[in-house]
């Protein structure tokens, strides 16, 4: 049962069901990072992502952005906010960034 917060939101336990297995980005309170991939799960205020977007270091073009195939906890506690994506879009915004490291 969903319970109200002193602030008339509704408190939902489970908050972060309807995205598992889906592709999303994450928005910590701290503003200065995202992190998305594919959510797994969330356990004891960690989220696991698999894929994940990531970054590898190429000895001749440097740092690469792309899809990486592990696990990757991260911390979502406090969480600003969790807006879904695909696959595709993550994808595409490491293209566009190795792009623009390129020029």
């Amino acid at each position: 049962m969903d319970e109200e917060t002193p602030f008339g939101m509704k408190k939902r336990e489970n908050f972060y069901d309807e995205y598992i297995g889906k592709f999303v980005i994450i928005y910590p309170i701290s503003g200065n990072n995202n992190f998305a991939g594919k959510l797994i799960e969330v356990k004891e205020g960690y989220a696991t992502l698999n894929p994940f977007q990531g970054g590898v270091i190429d000895k001749e073009k440097g740092l690469i952005r792309k899809l990486i195939h592990e696990n990757s906890k991260v911390c979502i506690c406090p969480c600003v906010g969790i807006e879904p994506t695909t696959e595709e879009n993550i994808i595409s915004f490491c293209n566009q960034n190795n792009r623009k490291s390129k020029d």
